[in-house]
């Protein structure tokens, strides 16, 4: 099984235990980074809780997932348009304010990180900013009993990977998990900016 065939697979039970998490504080850090009514792309959108927090705070949502089920359930969820893709068939050009990947992309494969790092940079504004949260973890790669496969950065591997890919860091923060099935996880959050 894949890392996309288990979300397929659990879809559902992914949504009931992720649909209630309190972001506040997250949201927080991002949005005073994004400009007010400005477009986000919510890259690994998941049940669709960040995207409807962020139409409902007047902001334009592209949500994209690369689970067809967690789309189906997310559009139900939002009303939005829920596009299912692939991360590496991103191709926008300086189109949007923010990018908020929230536990989403340490899905990518080691070996192609930094070329998503690259096309994430070029999809932002000059002034624009992406938000990237993984949980803290041994620069090492794994494969969970479940076939999910997790990229482990640690905070120094991953700035080291950002600024290969021409990439600033302007806020950097840990925390703890807001779902309950991630207790005692410490998550790493950066808030980056084009060089």
């Amino acid at each position: 099984m894949s890392t996309i065939d288990y979300y397929n697979k659990n879809a559902k039970s992914y949504f009931d235990k992720t649909v209630d998490a309190r972001m506040v504080e997250q949201y927080n850090i991002f949005l005073k980074h994004v400009k007010f009514n400005g477009k986000i792309l919510d890259f690994g959108c998941g049940s669709g809780r960040d995207s409807l927090a962020f139409k409902n705070m007047g902001f334009q949502v592209y949500p994209i997932d690369g689970s067809e089920e967690l789309c189906k359930l997310a559009r139900q969820y939002t009303g939005l348009d829920v596009k299912c893709m692939d991360f590496f068939d991103l191709n926008d050009e300086e189109f949007y304010d923010g990018i908020w990947a929230c536990s989403s992309i340490l899905h990518v494969q080691r070996s192609r990180y930094l070329e998503l790092l690259r096309k994430m940079r070029n999809a932002i504004k000059t002034d624009g900013s992406m938000y990237i949260s993984f949980a803290d973890g041994y620069d090492e790669e794994v494969y969970k009993e479940d076939g999910r496969y997790f990229n482990d950065l640690n905070e120094k591997s991953f700035i080291d990977l950002t600024s290969l890919a021409n990439l600033r860091v302007v806020e950097y923060i840990k925390n703890k998990s807001n779902i309950s099935a991630h207790n005692n996880v410490t998550w790493n959050i950066f808030i980056l900016k084009r060089r």
